[in-house]
This record gives structure tokens, sequence and C-alpha cells, in this order.
């Protein structure tokens, strides 16, 4: 609250008083002024001389104490006899004009009671003083009796002036020239009534989605905290969708996936929201297990004609920057359906940068619909050149930059294939199993991948675990053939001899089980002296290039 000595008459302001002259001293709020301590270390204080008086202390409070505590210390309560003897010192000022008491955080009990009951008995007056800041007190109908030319007051209330009928009682006896009120604020501000601008801010931040490293290589996003949210009321939950559905997956049995559709296919601003769209299909191929006589629920039946033409249509009607796409068990049911829809419906995306695409007879529909991939993440059954599609679509991918590559078995002949049809790409990733081959006799054929800058490779070779085996007993058997496996070479040896061979290659990572590590080399002028080696905490040891899903 401003001071009221600037505005009061006959008063000079607070920062302007001096001792000597005109008599006036001020003392810096920020201090706490224990005014008996001063009298007692300093006898010859010409408190007498004052004019005006800062009170500042901190009661006591248990509960923690307001940001200011954190600079002044956090306050105590006063002892007995405290009050009194403030009030003593006040008589003994007699050229006193402006008090102010500023007395916080659980004072009243402490001191501002005591102190007005130290001015009742001993009927305590204050002529000179013409102006009052007092703190927060609904009992103040002493201050006409120990103020009574008071020319300016100023009060903090814990309620508005019309509930607090004490100020009546104060106007009729004082006559006033300057008021200043400060009602105490009640806690009616909430997140729903807040400007537009601030809610969105605050879904900003808590939708804010982690650093990708090295540009291709995504963290998931977590938006638990928006779903909450948008739960709140309307009015959130149409400025949530933007975040809530700005990374849509669907996970479902294909008989099911026409009804998820259509719950969303009418709802324009649901559609204009998604940037990321992940679809996983079950369908009805599932080879048969020895574990069937788990499965208790019906099986699954696949979707119709008219579920596949709204699956192409609904894309179209988004903004997709990423779409992964997953048809498990649904190679007839699904995949030949959906490419042929394509082509029925000359769909292109050409907003699509990223793609994820199952395992297909054909290809060689991709760079039609999809004009502008940056990243292509294809699972193939068999050689690269004799997937059929990707050696005619590999010279048309212009701008792609990153390309991964996910095989069950990987033999040297297939790496070899890649860096044939893929020579110019700058990010390449191997995902699966090598078989017969050691990594170390892969580094010749990268090496004349002369634009390759990253490079992400299994390291796991192909075992063959007794049959019978299940949960740990196979698992921890699959480890030990792994572990002592005859091709089974030193991953920071394989890192060093990579980066003398391929110059410019500049991070390699190498899966190993489900941890990644991640090297970069460490160069002395232009010659590989040594290799940096991290572990990356990523997903089964294995990046991940899609925001989607």
């Amino acid at each position: 609250m401003a001071s009221l000595a600037s505005i009061a008459p006959t008063h000079a302001g607070p920062g302007i008083g001096i001792l000597n002259g005109s008599g006036l001293a001020t003392l810096p709020r920020e201090l706490i002024v224990e005014v008996m301590k001063q009298l007692e270390v300093d006898p010859a204080a010409q408190l007498s001389k004052m004019s005006i008086l800062n009170v500042y202390s901190e009661g006591f409070c248990d509960a923690g104490t307001p940001p200011q505590s954190a600079f002044l210390g956090n306050g105590q309560r006063c002892q007995r006899g405290t009050a009194a003897r403030l009030a003593s010192v006040l008589i003994d000022m007699p050229n006193l004009r402006d008090l102010r008491l500023d007395l916080r955080f659980k004072a009243t009990i402490s001191l501002i009671t005591p102190l007005r009951r130290a001015f009742n008995r001993q009927s305590i007056q204050f002529p000179l003083v013409t102006a009052l800041n007092f703190p927060m007190q609904t009992d103040i109908k002493f201050i006409p009796d120990v103020f009574p030319n008071l020319r300016a007051l100023s009060l903090g209330l814990r309620k508005s002036p019309a509930t607090t009928p004490d100020l009546v009682h104060i106007a009729s006896l004082v006559q006033l020239e300057v008021t200043a009120m400060e009602v105490a604020p009640t806690p009616r501000t909430y997140l729903v009534t807040l400007p537009r601008e601030l809610i969105l801010q605050v879904f900003k931040v808590c939708h804010e989605a982690r650093h990708a490293r090295k540009d291709y290589i995504w963290k998931r996003q977590c938006r638990a905290a928006v779903v909450k949210l948008s739960c709140v009321n309307k009015c959130l939950r149409a400025l949530s969708i933007p975040y809530v559905f700005e990374n849509m997956n669907l996970l479902t049995n294909e008989d099911s996936l026409d009804a998820r559709l259509q719950a969303i296919e009418g709802n324009a601003l649901i559609l204009d929201a998604v940037r990321y769209l992940s679809l996983t299909t079950h369908g009805p191929e599932r080879p048969p297990s020895r574990w069937d006589f788990l499965h208790t629920s019906p099986p699954i039946g696949p979707c119709g004609e008219p579920t596949i033409e709204l699956l192409v249509k609904l894309p179209s009607k988004m903004n997709l920057e990423e779409l992964q796409l997953k048809f498990i068990w649904g190679n007839n049911s699904m995949v030949r359906l959906f490419r042929n829809e394509l082509a029925a419906q000359r769909v292109a995306l050409p907003s699509v940068k990223v793609l994820t695409y199952p395992s297909s007879i054909t290809v060689n529909f991709l760079p039609t619909v999809f004009h502008n991939l940056r990243v292509l993440s294809l699972k193939v059954q068999s050689s690269p050149k004799k997937t059929s599609g990707l050696k005619i679509i590999a010279p048309k991918l212009n701008s792609l930059d990153t390309l991964e590559l996910d095989k069950g078995h990987w033999k040297l002949t297939d790496v070899a294939e890649v860096a044939e049809l893929f020579p110019s790409i700058p990010r390449l990733l191997i995902a699966g199993q090598l078989r017969s081959t050691r990594v170390s006799s892969l580094i010749p054929v990268f090496k004349q991948m002369t634009k390759l800058k990253y490079l992400a490779l299994t390291e796991d070779p192909v075992v063959f675990p007794r049959p019978g085996l299940t949960d740990s007993a196979l698992m921890r058997e699959t480890e030990l053939l792994r572990e002592y496996h005859p091709l089974r070479e030193d991953s920071s040896e394989n890192a060093l001899e990579f980066f003398r061979q391929c110059p410019q290659l500049e991070e390699l990572l190498l899966k190993r089980e489900y941890e990644a590590k991640i090297y970069h080399p460490l160069k002395q002028r232009s010659n590989v002296v040594d290799v940096e080696e991290t572990i990356e905490d990523l997903d089964m040891g294995w990046p991940v290039i899609s925001r989607a899903g």
C-alpha cells in the first residue's frame, strides 16, 4: 500500500527525512525495526526527533511463510511485554507525526492485540499523529480515541468497507482528508476464468514434447495432464482439442474399425487437429498357435470395403505430418484393399513427411501418394531387391532423409543391396538380427555410402534355443547363446573401425539385446584416434523415428 506520508498534510515523503534540519527520520521498510532493542543498544539514539516511524515485524507462522519471509527470515512470537514497551517508546517520541505499523504474518495474537490493549489500559493518546497505517484488523474502534486528529488513514480490511461496521464509528468521530483501504482478495481466480491466451499457454506447457535427439530420434509424448484438463468443462474441452488429438493412436480389430472411424468422421475440429496418426489393426489371418485355448473371445472378422473407403478418405481431411500403419494378420483383408483403394480414389497426402508402412507385396505406389517423404520405415520379408516395388521407388524418393528397414534376418548380401538401392541416404537404420554375419564384415559395405552420417545397426546374431523352453528359461538361454556366439565381436573396436573407414560418419548406434550404445569419433586433426561411448535410454534399445503412436 502506498505510504500516506507523501499525501498527508505537513508531512514529507518517505525518502527525504533527516535528523538535523527538519527533524525527520525514515526507517527502510526492508528492515525489521525493534525500537526497544535500539534504545537498549544505542541510548544516544535521537528518537525523540523522529516524526516518521515505520515499524515492520513478522509474526510467528507455523504453516510456512509468504515469499517475503525468504528474505527477512522466519518470524517468531514477541515476548510478553513487547507491546507495552513499544507503546511506551511511542509516547517518548513527541515529534511523531506519521506512524506506520506494518505487522505481518499472524501478528494479531502476538503483537497487534496486545498493542491495542496497551493503548486502552494506559489511556494513551497521540494528538500530533495525523497519518496512520494500521494492519488488517476488524476491531479498530480504538483509533479515534488514540489518534484524535487523524487526517490520513490507511487500513487493510478482511471484508469490504460496507460489511465492516467499525468504519462507520471511525468516520463519525474523525475528520479524514485522505483514506486508503485495501480489501483482502478472495480466491475467485480459477483456471477457467483466466484469459484465453493464458489458458492456451497452460495447455502448451502441459503438452510440451520432449526434445528430439539429432532431429530424427523422438521420445513419445505424455499428454495425461492435458486430458485431465479437458474433462473440466466444455470450454476447456474445446480449447484442448488441438492438444489432445494432435497425436491420435487407434488400436482395434478389423471388424471394429468401422465404428471407430465413424466416431470421428463428422467432427471437423478433431480431424483438423490430428498431426500424427497411428493405426494398428488385428485381422483374421492370425496363424494357429498352441496357446489358442487361452483366447476365449470370438474370432476376428475382416473389415468390409466401406470401411477401407472411409479409412482412405479420412487422412485426406487431416493435416497429417506423420502416418504409422500396422496391419497385423491382415495382408489380404487390409493391405491389398487399402493399396487398391488409394489408387481408386487417387489420394495424395503431400503433408505427410514421416511414414511407417507394414509388409506388403508391393510399395511402388508410395511416391505417388506421399510426394514429400522425409522419413520412411518399412518392414520387409525378403531381401530389398526382392521386395516388389522397392527397387522402383528408390530413385523417386528424392527428399528422403531417413530410412529404416526392419527384417527378421539380415545377411551380408541383404545389407549390400540396401547400399546399392540407397547409396545417398544420410540416415539409415537396420533393424532385426544378423544371420551368419559379423558386424565387421559390414564396414566395407557402408564405406561405399559416402553421404551416410547416422547409422543404427543391430549386433544381435540369430540364435536357436532348445525347443520347449518358455518364459524366463527361453529368455535366459537366448541371452547366453547371443553372449557366447562365435560371431560376437567387441562393439568399441568395431565402432572405431567404422569411423576410420567411413570418415563422413558422425554417429553410430549399435544395439545389443535391449541396450543401445551410441558412439562418436574422437579426432586429432583429421585422424580418428578413439571413440566416445554413451548408453542411450531408448525403448527396447532401438530409436523411435516417429512421433505417431
